[in-house]
This record gives structure tokens, C-alpha cells and sequence, in this order.
């Protein structure tokens, strides 16, 4: 069990605890080798499931337009990852707050916040067992945790294997399916 503690701030996240998993114990061995990056296809996995979910939610509301972009600035904020093209930097620096105020959102959805936190505590003991845990990756976490987002490891199923990391994943994305549109942005 590890602490982990931001001694430059009040926020603290007391006993943050490590799940040496099945998965952790086998990549602090390899080192980040093939293992490591079919738990990362998996953790991209749920960020495909998270953005055709948030589209759909977004649609709707806003259009077709705002809602990829907006569901793509929230995907960002989630995982603490920065835009990585000037649009998606723009769409920030333009609608910060619409961004802030659609993550606080999240806390609603129970199933977006389950897999965000699988997604995020996987990503966390690879770190801790790897030693990579980043400035961002920490951030994220406290965030998610002020917003509500991120359950505690005691009530996230943790995966004992790969393809149970697998198919809560798949599980959670097979009742999306990407609108012709999108699809065709990635081409």
C-alpha cells in the first residue's frame, strides 16, 4: 500500500493504495515490455468507449462538431493529457470552463466513472510499480477525485488478468458504435 501525498498543496490523497495486481507484479518484471502495451491498447480502449459515449451524450446538445471536440478537451482533462494539435489547443483556451463544467458532470454517469477509474488505477499501478508516475498523471487523479469521478480502488473491480482488462473494456464500449462522420475523420 502506497501514499501517495502532494506536499506543495492541501490537497492530499491519503492511502492511495497500489493493487499489486496480477498485471503490476508482471510488468514491474518485464520493464514495460509486450505486456505493458497490450494493457495500453486496453487503456485506449476505453478512451475509444469513453469518446463514443460522450458523443453521443454531446450530440444532441451542442452538434456534431462541438460535441467531438468537447468530448475530446474532456477525454483530455480526464486522463491529464494536453491537446495534441492546435485545434483541440484553441478549443481549450476558447471554452476552459464549458470543459470544467462538462467533467464535473461525469460524477453522474456511474458507468463513465467506473471505467474511468479501472482505467485510471490500472494506468497508476503500472506507474507506481514502474516508477513513471508524472506530474500530470498525479494531477488527474486529484482532480478526479475533487470532482467525484474517480472511485476508490476498493470499489473498482480490479482485472487479475489481461483479457479480464480486456473485456470489461470491450464490454463497455460494444453498445457504441462511431457515427459515419467520425469514422471518417480518421481515415
Amino acid at each position: 500500500m502506497k501514499s501517495i501525498c502532494r506536499l506543495d498543496s492541501d490537497l492530499v490523497i491519503e492511502n492511495y493504495k497500489v493493487n499489486m495486481s496480477f498485471i503490476t507484479q508482471l510488468l514491474r518484471r518485464v520493464f514495460g515490455g509486450g505486456l505493458r502495451d497490450q494493457v495500453d491498447d486496453c487503456l485506449v480502449m476505453v478512451r475509444k468507449g469513453l469518446a463514443l459515449r460522450l458523443y453521443a451524450k454531446y450530440r444532441p446538445l451542442y452538434g456534431e462538431e462541438k460535441a467531438f471536440e468537447l468530448g475530446a478537451a474532456v477525454i483530455n482533462a480526464l486522463f491529464g493529457d494536453q491537446p495534441t494539435n492546435e485545434r483541440g489547443r484553441e478549443f481549450i483556451a476558447l471554452n476552459g470552463e464549458f470543459v470544467e463544467a462538462a467533467l464535473r458532470d461525469l460524477k453522474n454517469e456511474p458507468e463513465i466513472c467506473y471505467m474511468v477509474s479501472l482505467a485510471t488505477h490500472t494506468r497508476a499501478n503500472i506507474a507506481g510499480g514502474t516508477g513513471t508516475l508524472t506530474g500530470e498523471m498525479y494531477g488527474a487523479i486529484v482532480k478526479l477525485t475533487e470532482y467525484g469521478i474517480l472511485l476508490p480502488i476498493e470499489k473498482v473491480r480490479m482485472p487479475s488478468s489481461l483479457n479480464e482488462l480486456r473485456q470489461q473494456t470491450m464490454e463497455f464500449a460494444e453498445n457504441y458504435k462511431i457515427p459515419p462522420s467520425i469514422a471518417r475523420r480518421g481515415q
